[in-house]
């Protein structure tokens, strides 16, 4: 089970992003006139990213390490007055480093356990290889705050699906050496923030933080400890912090 901590935070951001997607109450006021009253100006962005993500866990008793995200997204969508809304398609990936689990002497440790730590478990870390690979498709709004100069703060939220697949993981170094993959698609949240800098009229270079979430998801993966057998384990799913740059372009 994730803790209860990082649940509400989830749900937290899941909210913040559902609001950044209805541009009503307190986020019309920010607009003077109804947003149909404007032409529609597409648009369209690329921006490649890196950032550090969190592990995925299962409260105590499973842990997957990963190193830096990497990954990029393309973007086309309209722009009215200061309001942007868009559909993207992003793919990311991230290598895997280890596997830990609390283990009794003479195998796992039932999950969920209430307590990893009673007499007779331990802590064991399997070197592993492989990669978490997300490829998302979101529904995004953002809203460019007016300033009268080359640059504009921007912020947004998007909501969508994400494919999110371990692809080839295996450890080496265990009784069961054998790669696994699988993949489960999951509902998927974002929320970003930063700054467009005016290159040239219709052009625009985006510097920016996004936070990408995902709900949690089931894997079927090898187990280190008995050649040719598997567990099917619940992990947090994606929960990273991007530094991005891209390009924005008015059509």
């Amino acid at each position: 089970m994730v803790n209860n901590a990082g649940r509400f935070m989830k749900k937290l951001c899941f909210l913040f992003a559902l609001g950044a997607l209805i541009p009503s109450g307190g986020l019309m006021a920010l607009v003077s006139e109804p947003l149909f009253l404007y032409e529609a100006d597409p648009y369209f962005s690329f921006t490649a990213g890196t950032g550090d993500a969190s592990a995925h866990k299962r409260a105590l008793n499973r842990e997957l390490a990963v190193g830096k995200h990497q990954g990029a997204a393309l973007a086309f969508g309209y722009k009215y007055t200061s309001w942007r809304f868009e559909l993207e398609a992003a793919f990311r990936t991230t290598e895997i480093q280890e596997f830990m689990r609390f283990e009794e002497r003479g195998g796992p440790i039932p999950a969920p356990s209430p307590d990893p730590f009673f007499p007779g478990s331990r802590f064991n870390t399997y070197e592993a290889e492989g990669s978490v690979r997300n490829t998302a498709l979101m529904i995004n709004s953002y809203y460019d705050f007016p300033t009268g100069r080359i640059w504009r703060p921007y912020a947004g939220g998007g909501l969508g699906v994400s494919h999110l697949a371990v692809h080839d993981l295996a450890f080496p170094n265990s009784r069961n050496p054998e790669r696994h993959s699988d993949s489960e698609f999951v509902l998927a949240f974002q929320l970003m923030v930063g700054v467009l800098f005016e290159l040239a009229p219709e052009t625009d270079l985006t510097i920016g933080y996004r936070y990408f979430g995902t709900e949690d998801v089931t894997w079927r993966v090898a187990d280190p400890n008995e050649r040719g057998a598997t567990e099917s384990i619940d992990l947090t799913g994606t929960n990273v912090h991007l530094f991005e740059v891209g390009i924005h372009v008015n059509f």
